[in-house]
């Protein structure tokens, strides 16, 4: 929020966390919690002394803006959806941005934008579209390094043996 937390208002955290789709909020403040306690949409979860877990009663989205779309499979490192749409649509989805994501919409590459709060921006097109988002942690450029570096060290080792013979 880059402001004390006595100016940030239930609204705003209200809308942080539909933007990153949380529905949890953990508070050890009291006057907070008493701010957080007053708002219809905020409900305790739980509590145990100075610590309030508070849920947020909303609709979830992966999607913003909320257009026509169905999940068809969801993992930690592959999001594939159908969406639907009348016109051209930039939208956000609600998963930080990383370099090893990777876009496709109907089985063709395309660019994922980052946006300025850190999720993914893709432009779709207008009609009946698949979008693939896929996560490969495996980083090319470092296991060709290794490789290399490996070898290296092999070809040291077995040409320091043939010197010493």
């Amino acid at each position: 929020f880059n402001k004390p937390r006595e100016e940030i208002s239930i609204e705003e955290i209200k809308t942080k966390m539909k933007e990153y789709n949380t529905k949890y909020l953990l508070t050890i403040d009291e006057e907070m919690s008493e701010k957080l306690s007053k708002d219809r949409e905020l409900k305790i979860k739980k509590g145990f002394r100075r610590y309030k877990i508070y849920e947020l009663n909303y609709e979830e989205s992966i999607l913003e803006p909320v257009i026509k779309y169905r999940i068809l499979k969801q993992t930690e490192q592959e999001l594939i959806i159908e969406t639907e749409t009348d016109k051209e649509e930039i939208i956000t989805i609600k998963i930080t941005h990383h370099p090893y994501w990777k876009a496709y919409i109907n089985e063709k590459e395309t660019t994922i934008k980052e946006k300025q709060n850190a999720l993914m921006e893709l432009i779709i097109p207008e009609g009946k579209n698949t979008v693939k988002l896929t996560y490969d942690p495996i980083n090319k450029i470092s296991i060709i390094a290794s490789i290399i570096t490996l070898l290296t060290i092999l070809l040291l080792i077995f040409k320091g043996n043939s010197f010493e013979k």
